[in-house]
This record gives structure tokens, C-alpha cells and sequence, in this order.
């Protein structure tokens, strides 16, 4: 199908969307849209038709929903700039090109579009996670990460390559499980990025033993470890560093001189 795109007038009932690509419904935005319907307001929706003719909204699923789901009016025509002939990479990219700065698309959904956009970063996070048999989700729990914008942050971190964060995320997640998965939440944000810290600091020391830092962080409830990072980050000094060295002082208590980390700073 060769690439083209046109202004069609299309029934509401003729309009879908794909989950993949678009984010969840936001309720409270459309029941005011379909309680404020202005009809010189709604704009031009932007959709693809796709192989089997139908056409996949990538901006304006508020507003078809407003006009659906809530005023039951499936009759509704809409002007749609439809594009033809796009691959599933290049309709994530449509995607987020319309939704770049807007604040109601949530990390999450930003990262499964990524995905279909493979951007290498988010690629990076999701085989990160799913590597040591994880998904990603809106939030965290159980096996579920859902601290994605510390992941992204963890990844892009300039200080090494995207290849060793995401092996330093990878066992960010697998320690934070092991000692909080049945007590705690599992996948706080700046736990998992001071335990990314830490594992950049020291994969490569002779003295590390993940066996013996989960025992040492066990000793620390979630809300005793953020309060004890929060009360020492004074000044310009961030809670996730700082929570960094608390694990680093935890794992060196009471183990001999041969056995302590080699590199605390």
C-alpha cells in the first residue's frame, strides 16, 4: 500500500483503535469532553487505515470516546487525516510526534509505543526486565515493574553504555525483588536506582556477593531505608546517592577487612 494521507469525514462507528499504539481511556477527561461537546472545538482526529481497511485512531481517542462510549452517538462523522501504507514503527512515531509534551500521556504508555518505535532505549528496558523474567506495567506489583521513568533514567545514564545499565538495571530489579518482593513494594523507584548505582560501583569488585547484600538490605524496611537516605541527603547530596552509600556501609558492618567492598568511596 503506497504511502498517502487524506482528510476523510468518517462515521465514529467506522473509527478503532489498537491498544499497542494508544494509550488507556483517561475517564474524567471524557466525560467533561463529552459533557462540554463543542462541535467548532473537536478538530481533526488523525488515524491509519491499515490493511484491512479499518481505520486506527492515533490522536483524538478522547474524543471518539467522548462521542461513543458516553453519548452512545456512533453516527458521530468525524474529520480524520488518514494515512495510508504506514508501518506499525512509523504509526508509533505519528503517535508520539502528536502527544510529545503532553502531560496525561503516562510513562508506560510512552513505553510500549516506544517499543513499536524501537527506540533503543526502550528496547533496552523491556529486555532488561523481561531478561530475568519480569514485565513492565503502570505500576509495580508482584513481578511487575512499573517505576519506568527510573528505568529510563537508569539506562541513559552517560556513564556507561546502554548495554551496561541495562545490565546494572537488570540487577537493580533482581536484588530489590529478592528482599522486598513478599514484604514490600518491590520495584520502588529510588531503591531500584540506588541499587543501580551500587552495581555499577561494583560488578567488577572481587569482594561483592549479591547473596550477601540482600541479606544486609533485608535489615532495612522500605520506609526505614528512604527515611535514612532522606535524613542524610543534605545540601546537594541526592537521596539515591546517598541511599547508595547506606547499602555500601550495610554490606561492609562487621565483615572482615578481605571480605569488605574494595571501592567505597
Amino acid at each position: 500500500m503506497a504511502k498517502s494521507k487524506k482528510i476523510e469525514m468518517i462515521p465514529a462507528s467506522k473509527l478503532t483503535v489498537d491498544p499497542a499504539i494508544q494509550r488507556s481511556e483517561e475517564k474524567h477527561h471524557v466525560d467533561r469532553l463529552a459533557a462540554q461537546w463543542n462541535d467548532d472545538l473537536c478538530g481533526v482526529l488523525v488515524g491509519s487505515r491499515r490493511a484491512d481497511g479499518r481505520v486506527y485512531l492515533l490522536d483524538g481517542q478522547q474524543r471518539w470516546l467522548a462521542q461513543t462510549t458516553r453519548k452512545n452517538n456512533f453516527k458521530y462523522v468525524f474529520p480524520v487525516m488518514v494515512h495510508s501504507g504506514l508501518s506499525l514503527k512509523e504509526e508509533a512515531l505519528i503517535f508520539q510526534g502528536y502527544n510529545k509534551g503532553r502531560k496525561n500521556v503516562g510513562p508506560y504508555a510512552n513505553h510500549r509505543v516506544s517499543i513499536i518505535a524501537e527506540d533503543p532505549v526502550a528496547m533496552a528496558v523491556e529486555d532488561a526486565v523481561t531478561g530475568i523474567g519480569f514485565t513492565t506495567g503502570a505500576s509495580s506489583h508482584g513481578t511487575t515493574v512499573g517505576c519506568i521513568a527510573t528505568l529510563y533514567r537508569i539506562v541513559q545514564r552517560k556513564s556507561g553504555t546502554i548495554a551496561d545499565q541495562a545490565y546494572f538495571l537488570q540487577m537493580a530489579l533482581d536484588t530489590s525483588h529478592q528482599v522486598y518482593g513478599k514484604t514490600d513494594d518491590p520495584f520502588r523507584g529510588d531503591i531500584v536506582e540506588a541499587l543501580a548505582l551500587f552495581w555499577e560501583k561494583h560488578w567488577d569488585d572481587p569482594n561483592i556477593d549479591q547473596a550477601v547484600l540482600v541479606r544486609k538490605m533485608a535489615a532495612y524496611t522500605v520506609p526505614q531505608l528512604i527515611a535514612a537516605s532522606r535524613a542524610r541527603a543534605i545540601g546537594n547530596n541526592r537521596p539515591t546517592t546517598v541511599m547508595c552509600t547506606i547499602l555500601e556501609e550495610a554490606y561492609n558492618h562487621r565483615r572482615k577487612a578481605g571480605a569488605k567492598l574494595k571501592s567505597v568511596a
